[in-house]
């Protein structure tokens, strides 16, 4: 079976199992969270000794740890213990919530864990808190803001995002060298990409070159179409605009020589290098430590929506509502959102979120890999909006579209059957999850 995507499908059984096991671990749904426990007025304080609990359900390494949060958070809030407590068994977030060690701080992948922590009763308005500490939201890229507020209850804030992602086509400039055929460029359509995959998709010499793959549950759930995936708790992606995005994207897939391959996507970029375009998420740094000889232009689009990358699905900073703590809590995540930190984190290779153009300037300039790379092709396409209709059930769709996609690129059925098995099993296992 053809693999899409190695390092990002992991990624999604990941957010999978934990939304199962956040669902394991509710007992029914709760109201978000408003009570703050403390006066939003009363000033933030900077003498007494505090301690703030992290929790991520991506755990970091250590050393991510120190230079993203603990280095420059004890330089503005010498006073604040950051503590951070592993997504590990024992410790996972319904865990902590039945143990009544709710974490301070949560950091969720995206603005669909927005569903989970309402789960749990962790979800918090820190409206109050954006006044009181006379934050600017209007700094951040409205589009992310925009696409944040779908899942947030009317004129509410549950979180902030800290840092975008998109894609980019990342290529093998020795391949397109080795069969003289010209590099990719920035603002590529997605028709002039297929006709750049033609000419790569090859056999040589006994080895089958591969054109261009890209990360399907990535590109399904965050799509640059905004093409909603369920509507009214039931699957609403059996229509024309899925089916014409589904054509455009497994057309790659049946190119001569793309069928029956036995790698994913990932090794076969990174590892055999039979790979020539991979469009996928940042993997700048992984790029960096390999060597691949390799640069990178914009993620292609599509006619009907130009210059749009992916919707907004970069981590997203939510303060709990069972924190004790509220105003230290935000005034670190507030302290994230400032251009000192947003341009330290830039310069390293996270891509900033504010929509100071000086700022997206220098992204990776402190990467020596990066040098002389178009990493500015990362954050040139603008936010998709969200689709009007987002659910709780959005990964269960994504991840039946997913499966009907694959069904479809290795011959296994035609797209109308794989698009109405897909909506059958999506509906099924919604009704499965409600009578939870």
């Amino acid at each position: 079976m053809n693999q899409l995507s190695g390092k990002f499908n992991k990624i999604a059984l990941l957010s999978g199992c934990l939304a199962i096991a956040v669902t394991a671990g509710a007992c029914g749904k709760q109201t978000p969270q408003n009570e703050s426990g403390a006066n939003p007025e009363k000033p933030v304080k900077t003498d007494e000794p505090i301690t703030i609990k992290v929790f991520n359900p991506y755990n970091y390494a250590d050393n991510l740890w120190n230079d993203l949060w603990v280095a420059p958070m004890k330089k503005k809030f010498p006073n604040m213990n950051l503590v951070y407590i592993k997504n590990e068994k024992g410790s996972s977030l319904p865990e902590l919530v039945a143990s009544g060690n709710t974490p301070d701080l949560i950091q969720g992948p995206g603005a669909k864990f927005t569903f989970d922590l309402e789960k749990l009763g962790l979800l918090y308005d820190i409206s109050p808190l954006i006044k009181s500490q006379k934050f600017d939201v209007s700094r951040i890229d409205p589009m992310a803001m925009e696409g944040l507020k779908v899942y947030f209850e009317k004129e509410k804030i549950y979180g902030l995002p800290i840092t975008m992602n998109n894609t980019s086509i990342y290529y093998n400039k020795d391949i397109f060298d080795k069969f003289a055929v010209p590099y990719p460029k920035d603002g590529m359509s997605i028709d002039e990409t297929y006709e750049l995959a033609k000419r790569m998709t090859r056999l040589d010499n006994g080895v089958q070159y591969r054109g261009f793959e890209f990360a399907a549950n990535i590109q399904i759930q965050y799509n640059q179409l905004s093409l909603p995936l369920v509507k009214n708790d039931a699957a609403a992606f059996n229509t024309d605009g899925w089916k014409s995005w589904f054509n455009s994207m497994a057309r790659f897939y049946q190119l001569e020589g793309m069928q029956g391959l036995k790698s994913n996507a990932t090794d076969a970029f990174l590892k055999e290098k039979t790979l020539a375009m991979y469009s996928a998420t940042n993997m700048m740094s992984t790029l960096g430590t390999s060597n691949l000889n390799w640069d990178m232009v914009t993620m292609p689009t599509f006619p009907q929506a130009p210059k749009k990358g992916l919707q907004v699905f970069g981590p997203v900073l939510y303060v709990s509502s069972t924190s004790k703590h509220k105003q230290e809590a935000f005034a670190i995540l507030s302290h994230f959102l400032s251009d000192e930190v947003q341009l330290q984190r830039a310069r390293g290779g996270e891509p900033p979120v504010l929509k100071n153009a000086d700022i997206k300037k220098q992204f990776g300039a402190d990467r020596d890999y990066l040098k002389g790379k178009n990493v500015g092709a990362f954050l040139a396409n603008d936010i998709a909006p969200s689709p009007e209709s987002v659910s709780k059930y959005d990964l269960i769709a994504a991840q039946e579209v997913e499966a009907a996609f694959r069904n479809v690129i290795n011959a296994k059925t035609d797209v109308n059957t794989a698009f109405r098995t897909a909506e059958e099993n999506t509906n099924k296992k919604i009704a499965e999850e409600q009578r939870k």
